[in-house]
Order: C-alpha cells, then sequence, then structure tokens
C-alpha cells in the first residue's frame, strides 16, 4: 500500500517511550488507512495479518516467539504499553497508570479505574484507547518485519503500512445457513447467514509464518482466543471480587470447566438482526442528530433525578447501550456462565474486546459523517469538549507529561491516520450504509429476505486459510495463501435465500411520551391519514431506565413474551419467547471512581430492547394477527414479563428496584410510511400495557 517514512517512524517510537498516544497518520505515504473487518484483514490482506497474529502474541506475553530475540536493542517494548498495562487502563488492576492522574475512588479507600461510562465522553475516550493500543501492535509488527530474511523482510516492510486496528463487524455474515432457539419451527428458528463470532476468536489452533524464514509453524496458542496473565500480572487483580473468574486466562460463557461457545454463537444470530436495525436508525434518525442522544445511556448529571422528565423525551437507546448488549453477549449475564468481557474492570484483557470497541468505534465513525452538519452534531456543553482524557497523553510544544487528549481533539479519525471504506468513498455515506445492511432486516415478513451485497461475500468463507490448517504444499515465501471463496459453498448459501424487493429501512422520530410510571400523560397519539396500513412499517420496541449503579456492577434485564418460570440459566437463553436483553455495564463502586460518584448521584441510564423480529415470527406462524397496535397491545399484555439478574446476587425482585432504584419499563412503536423516504414518521407510545401487566402482576418476584 505504501513506504514506511523513517523520520514520521522514529518520532512515532520516541513518543510511544514517553507513554504519549501519537496515532499512526503520515506514518507511510499514505496517512490515512481504512480500518476494516478482521476477517476482510484476515483474508484480503494476509501478509499484514501475519504479522498482527504475531505482534499480538508477543505484545501479550511481553516476550518474543523465538528466545533469540529477546532484549534487542531495537525492541519497541516499553513497560507502560505492554498488553496488561494498556487493557488495565478499563479498571484493574488497582494502579495508576504511569501516575497519571488521581484515580482516587469516591471515597478516597483505594486506586480506581479510569472508567468514562455512562459519561458523554463515552465514544471520544474510546477513540485514543483503541489508537494506544494499535500504535503499540503498529511498532511491534515494524520490529517482527525486520526479523525475516532480507527478501521477506523488503515484502512485510511494505505490508506493514496496511494496518490499522480491525474490528469485528457484528452484521456481516461468517457463513451459514444457520439455525437458533425460535418460534419459527418448533423451538428453532433458521437464517440463511451465520452471524456468530469471527472464526479467529475461537480457534484453539492457529498458524503463522514465523521469522526468520517465513516457515509456517504452530503458535504456542492463540492470541486471540484467550489472553493468557503472566503470574506477576494476575496477583495485582483482586479476583475474589468478580465472579468465576479464573485469574490465569480470559474466557467467555465460561461455565467452570469449558466456554459455551455454542450458547454465545446462539446468541449472537437471535439479537443480530434486530441490532442491525436499531444501529440503522441511529445512523439515519433525527432524532439521534444530538451528540448526547447518541453518544452515552446517562441522563443529564447537571439535574437531579426527580426533574429530569426531558430525558424520557429523548430516544432511550444509543450507543453506549448497544455497546453494553454485545459485552453481555460475548461475556455471559449469569453467576456460573459469564466471562471476564461481562465485568468492566476485567473486560479489555479479552482480546476480542477491542474488536468489539472497533465496532463502536466505526458506528460512531459512521454517525459522525451520516449526521454531519446536523443541529446538535457536537456537545452541547463546550466544557465537556475541553475535559482531559485520562491517561491519554497527547504530543505538546510544552513537552507536558500531563497534558492529555481531550474531545474536540480526538473529533476525527484522520488525525489518528485512520479512516473506514464506507466513509472513505464519499458519496452519500447513509445510502451506503443501508445498501449493505437492510438486505437482512425485513419489515413485513420474518422468511423474507434481500440478496447479500458482493461486499459481505469476500469473507464468508475462510476455509482452506493457512492461518488455521495448514497446508500439504510445502511452505515458504510470503504469498500466505488464503483460499478463495469456493463457488459450491456460496451457492449453497445463494440458494437458501428468499429474495424480496427492497422495501427500505424504517427511521424513528423522536418520542411523544413518558413512562407510565413516572407521571407524565403522553399527549394524543398521531392519527394515520393513510388508510392503505400497508404501506406504513411498524418496528416495535421495550424501552427501559434504571440507576447505573441499581445492583453495584453489572446486571441484566431479561424480556419475555410468554410466561417463564425456569431458574436463571441455560433455559433463559434457550427460551424461544426471548425477546431481548438490556444489559447495565457498571463496575463495583470499589472499584471506579466514575461509579461511586454515580451512585451517590442515583444515576440512570436508558435502554431500548427491539423485539420486531420476534413479533414477525409470531405473525409467521399465526399467534400474532399483525403488527397493529391492536394485535400486539393484548399480545403483550397477555405474555410479556422481565427478570434482573446479576453474576455477582443472582436475581432480584424488579418490583423492589422500581421502588428503590428508578426502574421502569415501557413500550414503545415506530410507524413509517413505506416506502423509507416517503413521508414523516410517528413514535407512539403505549403505557397502558404496563400498567395493565403490573395490575395483573402476581406476588411472586417477577414482573
Amino acid at each position: 500500500m505504501g513506504k514506511l517514512n523513517d523520520n514520521k517512524l522514529q518520532e512515532l517510537l520516541a513518543a510511544h517511550k514517553k507513554g504519549i498516544v501519537v496515532g499512526l497518520k503520515g506514518v507511510s505515504d499514505v496517512p490515512v488507512v481504512p480500518r476494516r473487518d478482521i476477517d476482510v484483514l484476515l483474508k484480503d490482506q494476509p501478509q499484514t495479518f501475519n504479522l498482527f497474529i504475531i505482534a499480538l502474541y508477543e505484545l501479550q506475553q511481553n516476550k518474543a516467539i523465538d528466545d533469540k530475540y529477546v532484549n534487542l536493542k531495537d525492541s519497541t517494548d516499553d513497560p507502560r504499553m505492554t498488553y496488561f498495562q494498556i487493557a488495565g487502563i478499563h479498571g484493574a488492576p488497582k494502579t495508576q497508570w504511569d501516575n497519571m492522574g488521581r484515580k482516587q475512588n469516591w471515597h478516597d479507600r483505594s486506586i480506581s479505574g479510569y472508567c468514562a461510562h455512562s459519561q458523554v465522553t463515552f465514544p471520544t475516550w474510546h477513540r485514543p484507547y483503541l489508537a494506544m493500543l494499535e500504535q503499540s501492535l503498529f511498532l511491534k509488527m515494524v520490529e517482527i518485519a525486520k526479523r525475516y530474511n532480507p527478501t521477506d523482510r523488503a515484502v512485510y516492510l511494505d505490508k506493514v503500512t496496511e494496518f490499522r486496528l480491525p474490528f469485528w463487524d457484528y452484521y456481516r455474515p461468517r457463513g451459514g445457513p444457520v439455525t437458533f432457539p425460535g418460534v419459527i419451527d418448533e423451538g428453532k428458528t433458521s437464517f440463511p447467514y451465520d452471524y456468530r463470532l469471527p472464526k479467529i476468536f475461537t480457534e484453539k489452533n492457529l498458524f503463522a509464518r514465523l521469522y526468520p524464514d517465513n516457515t509456517l509453524k504452530p503458535l504456542p496458542r492463540n492470541p486471540f482466543q484467550y489472553y493468557k496473565f503472566v503470574d506477576e500480572d494476575s496477583r495485582q487483580i483482586e479476583w475474589k471480587k468478580f465472579a468465576n473468574f479464573p485469574p490465569d486466562k480470559t474466557t467467555r460463557y465460561y461455565t467452570g470447566y469449558r466456554e459455551d461457545v455454542d450458547t454465545m454463537n446462539n446468541l449472537l444470530n437471535e439479537f443480530r438482526m434486530d441490532s442491525n436495525r436499531f444501529a440503522l436508525t441511529m445512523l439515519g434518525d433525527a432524532i439521534y442528530n444530538p451528540f448526547e442522544a447518541f453518544s452515552y445511556n446517562g441522563s443529564d448529571r447537571r439535574k437531579p433525578f426527580q426533574t429530569q422528565k426531558e430525558q424520557m423525551l429523548k430516544a432511550n437507546g444509543n450507543l453506549e447501550s448497544l455497546h453494553g448488549l454485545y459485552h453481555g453477549l460475548v461475556g455471559g449475564f449469569f453467576d456460573g456462565v459469564v466471562g471476564h468481557m461481562t465485568a468492566v474492570p476485567v473486560a479489555a484483557f479479552d482480546p476480542v474486546f477491542w474488536a468489539h470497541h472497533g465496532q463502536v468505534e466505526r458506528i460512531f465513525a459512521l454517525w459522525q459523517a451520516t449526521h454531519k452538519g446536523k443541529q446538535g452534531e457536537w456537545f452541547s456543553d463546550p466544557t465537556e469538549a475541553e475535559k482531559p482524557l485520562l491517561p491519554f497523553r497527547i504530543q505538546n510544544q510544552a513537552n507536558d507529561k500531563t497534558r492529555c487528549w481531550k474531545s474536540n481533539e480526538s473529533k476525527s479519525t484522520d488525525d489518528f491516520g485512520y479512516t473506514y471504506d464506507e466513509v472513505k468513498a464519499g458519496g452519500n455515506v447513509l445510502d451506503t450504509i443501508r445498501k449493505l445492511y437492510e438486505w437482512s432486516v425485513p419489515l413485513a415478513n420474518a422468511g423474507k429476505w434481500g440478496e447479500i451485497p458482493a461486499e459481505l461475500k469476500k469473507a464468508l468463507d475462510l476455509k482452506g486459510s493457512e492461518f488455521f490448517e495448514k497446508p500439504k504444499q510445502p511452505s515458504g515465501g510470503t504469498s500466505a495463501r488464503v483460499a478463495s471463496d469456493p463457488p459450491a459453498a456460496l451457492q449453497k448459501l445463494e440458494a437458501f435465500v428468499q429474495p424480496q424487493q427492497q422495501g427500505g429501512f424504517a427511521p424513528a422520530q423522536e418520542q411523544q411520551g413518558d413512562f407510565a410510571q413516572s407521571g407524565f400523560v403522553p399527549p394524543q397519539q398521531q392519527v394515520l391519514s393513510h388508510t392503505a396500513e400497508e404501506d406504513f412499517s411498524r418496528e416495535w420496541y421495550i424501552d427501559d431506565k434504571v440507576e447505573r449503579l441499581a445492583l453495584n456492577g453489572a446486571f441484566s434485564i431479561f424480556y419475555f413474551v410468554k410466561d417463564n418460570n425456569d431458574p436463571p440459566g441455560e433455559k433463559w437463553l434457550q427460551d424461544p419467547s426471548l425477546a431481548g436483553i438490556t444489559h447495565i455495564f457498571a463496575a463495583p463502586v470499589e472499584h471506579c471512581d466514575n461509579c461511586g460518584v454515580q451512585d451517590e448521584q442515583s444515576h440512570v441510564v436508558t435502554n431500548t430492547v427491539p423485539i420486531t423480529s420476534l413479533l414477525l415470527d409470531y405473525v409467521t406462524i399465526g399467534q400474532l394477527e399483525s403488527l397493529r397496535p391492536e394485535h400486539v397491545k393484548p399480545f403483550l399484555t397477555r405474555g410479556l414479563k422481565w427478570r434482573v439478574i446479576s453474576p455477582q446476587t443472582g436475581t432480584r425482585d424488579p418490583r423492589q428496584l422500581a421502588a428503590n432504584k428508578n426502574f421502569r419499563v415501557n413500550v414503545s412503536c415506530k410507524v413509517a410510511r413505506l416506502p423509507r423516504d416517503s413521508g414523516d414518521v410517528t413514535y407512539e407510545k403505549y403505557p397502558e400495557i404496563v400498567q395493565d401487566i403490573l395490575a395483573q402482576a402476581s406476588a411472586s418476584p417477577t414482573a
């Protein structure tokens, strides 16, 4: 792609060794390079990915794969920039990162994390955070490239310029077809494409072409599957504070003896469609023009909770709540079936954290592109945009090592040296995104899909990749062979698809009311003047709000549309009537200054759970006549239930949270004229559904 700029590279290395986040702009003659999905990087840029694999392994283990290369004079290693130290910025251990900031918790009892969750700086804080790991990996990749023999070294030094930290696109298929719990076919639902976690994160064995002779060999372990703690690092973390987390390596859906990858992948498939709908809404809807409406899940701290009726007129869903859901989907939700991604203090140690936050960052960048020039596109309070994003140092002429990045300075991805293909292409970014993803989110028929775009077929099948299986032919050379899409496999997938006419995605509009329990009476619902109901799409949501620190740590709210009296665990996750989950991603106040302050302020977070896809399934099997209110309202009144659970404390009575922790639930519906851009959108609320459910509730600790 380009040639390394030696001067810029030396400047980057010098800054890196001072703990300064610079980014990768200008390190080659192509100053800004797209970040790509991790499977696309693996398949289309195998030499670059080869360096990435080795660099991640060595950064995690603080040593070279080959002992002959330990403690070299030109090493890029810095004790502040190890994988453990960078991941630890997110929470544990209870130590300051290079003496940056006070990092005392709110009662001065101990050192805590630099948590920026449920703050308006949530997306801007994570931007330099990802850039810190990105530059650490890049420098390590350059160092590794120089260890190869001269011929291969030249190729690898050229290919390293193509690297930017990859993301995990939740909405890119990874194969297919797939079957998971649902209601269509006797407790199962099928889809022509599989949206499981990318293969690189679940394979036990991984191969790479190692220096110096570029020979394909197995790695000691797959550094994407888990992070193995160095003993002296692990001893710095108070593991007794976290539920059933092994102290030697990161896990996902850990049952005490194995990881339940199948359940995790089932849930990723089950919730993908509605998650996709909601992401498209955030990118295309005017209600998300204001930065604060899009960026984080918190209410306005400058106003006491009791006067926050304005909050209920905002969008309930947001980027941070979407992000929290995927922390739970990958980590787990229950005591005994939980992984590191579930808990704020240790989440960043899991290698998938960085690809997950890469996708969150990508949605942020796409939102910036689709809402550019709109009213409220940046901080409404200029002082918030000027607050330092601790502990991320920024280059400055005064050489002040306490000077950190600010949100105003991290506004542009170009300043860090990366972009995204959809932005780089120019034109109407929203149209580009819709063409990529709308095909898989039908509005009216659960069994009709559009045609998958060619871009999403790129890495649909990784079978034959030498990173996963050693080829029989002799290895050597820098080809890093990756097989092309097998035509037969693609034909089988495409035959499974039933294309539909593209009706478009129906965006949302400003909410017209408040939760029933808050005392706010919604205005009269707008009456649709058009008589042909088929010309409208309807999308249904469960909205909730609750104090973020209600249970002093992470917890989840499960929503079912049928009675569920099973004890918490695997049966909850396999219940076909599971409509959605809100995952409150929080840390115990003992571990987080920000969380302690929010606890004292009774800080409330808002979330939205899309349930349209499950309702469409019930329409398909004849148990729900249509998505019109006269049919959905009695259906939900009869069946909607919610359960609250924490990995630390188990199930909790939702009514206690309602009485003491400001927990509220509401049902809403978006109505849009079809085709998508042919008219206004209304947003209806139906407080009577929840009122009737609560009136009929039993004395048991459920809804």
